[in-house]
């Protein structure tokens, strides 16, 4: 088991090296994903909102993302390599500090996001407070792209797929990813420990995420379903159109179907 210190080390060696292809390398950061995203801001966002604070900012992808909908943009991250890949025309503030504990004034901030970030953390608690003490009273959170335990455990269970090339896909991205980044450089204990919650923990537990986020007192917990097995293969080979259909079919039949979806996405309101 990791400590602490290690994951966090971990964290900040790995986005290190990879900082400068970062974007070119995360497809989720384009098409189809970056206008979801939008979406998203779109509906948490209120029209009067000034101050938007991104944890684990990385490269800056919901700052992009959410352009032009709010005043003022907070990049916080402890790697300073790659918020220098942060665009300059965002003018966004950057911090290079811990997401337990920043200095930013309490109830000052009208949105936070942690987009593709808890993962990454030791414990999640500690920068669910952090983010529940800097928001305004009724400022919303925002995070995605995490993964979903479910869906991690189920597709362990399988074992012989050869032949299916989706779920030969899936469960290489799932159980070999370590292997996959050693290819590039990167030893599996770094790429282990900086997705913590990922690689050691088998993932986030939509009931205990909907539950802790109550613990911390936000008052509206929503926890969203995404990605469905395979759906990147559906959209490109029989339409964006019936990948949707069908991803709003599995939705509808929740929760029989939350193994089904690799991601997870919080929509949560102080």
């Amino acid at each position: 088991m990791y400590s602490k210190r290690q994951v966090e080390e971990a964290n900040r060696q790995y986005h290190s090296i990879f900082a400068g292809r970062y974007n070119k390398d995360n497809l989720y950061l384009t098409g189809y994903n970056f206008d979801k995203v939008r979406n998203d801001l779109k509906s948490v966002i209120q029209a009067a909102a000034d101050r938007l604070v991104d944890l684990g900012s990385g490269t800056g992808f919901i700052l992009r993302a959410a352009k032009g909908m709010v005043r003022e943009f907070i990049a916080v991250d402890f790697t300073e390599e790659i918020t220098k890949h942060i665009p300059d025309d965002l003018n966004a503030k950057i911090c290079i500090e811990n997401t337990e504990d920043t200095s930013i004034e309490s109830e000052s901030c009208d949105v936070v996001t942690a987009y593709g970030f808890l993962h990454h953390l030791y414990e999640l608690q500690p920068t669910l407070r952090e983010a529940y003490r800097i928001l305004k009273p009724n400022g919303a959170f925002y995070s995605g792209m995490d993964p979903n335990r479910l869906y991690w455990g189920f597709l362990k269970e399988f074992r012989d797929v050869s032949g299916n090339k989706i779920i030969e896909r899936e469960l290489r991205v799932v159980t070999k990813i370590a292997d996959i980044m050693a290819k590039e450089g990167i030893e599996p204990e770094i790429v282990n420990a900086s997705e913590f919650q990922k690689q050691v923990k088998g993932g986030l537990d939509p009931d205990g995420l909907r539950n802790l986020f109550r613990e911390i007192g936000f008052e509206k917990v929503e926890v969203r379903f995404d990605w469905f097995l395979g759906q990147a293969f559906a959209q490109d080979n029989y339409g964006t159109d019936i990948a949707l259909a069908f991803e709003k079919h599995l939705r509808d039949c929740l929760p029989a179907t939350a193994h089904l979806f690799k991601y997870l996405t919080v929509f949560a309101w102080k």
